[in-house]
């Protein structure tokens, strides 16, 4: 910033050429201190028949018995791994054990995937 330029003389300047290219504008009244109303705005909250309530939540569906047998098998090979001693099962053969009963679980609920189908007509979005 330089610090020969007169920042009031400036804004005179600008504001002298503004006035003399649109005219002089005149402001009869100074700014009220006074806060505004406040909006007119109807209390939607407070109006409790006037509100959505949502239909209850249909009941949760039963696993598949496939799904609750893997999910079994995961949860009997975390147990495994976790202690083997409840099943008087050495360390390693618990672990071996765990990580194939964990295995078989997730296998079984990958083979009863659906197939997706590349052929079913479906672009995803077109936009």
């Amino acid at each position: 910033m330089r610090a020969d330029l007169d920042e009031d003389a400036e804004w005179s300047r600008i504001v002298a050429a503004f006035e003399a290219e649109h005219g002089a504008s005149v402001v009869d009244e100074r700014p009220s201190d006074a806060p505004p109303p406040p909006p007119h705005e109807v209390a939607f909250l407070d109006l409790p028949e006037e509100h959505y309530e949502p239909p209850a939540p249909p009941p949760v569906p039963l696993p598949a018995p496939h799904a609750l047998y893997a999910g079994l098998l995961v949860l009997a090979g975390l147990v495994l791994i976790a202690v083997p001693g409840a099943l008087r099962l050495s360390a390693d053969v618990g672990l071996v054990l765990g990580v194939a009963a964990i295995a078989g679980g997730a296998a079984m609920l990958v083979s009863r995937m659906r197939e997706r189908s590349d052929q079913d007509g479906d672009d995803g979005a077109v936009v």
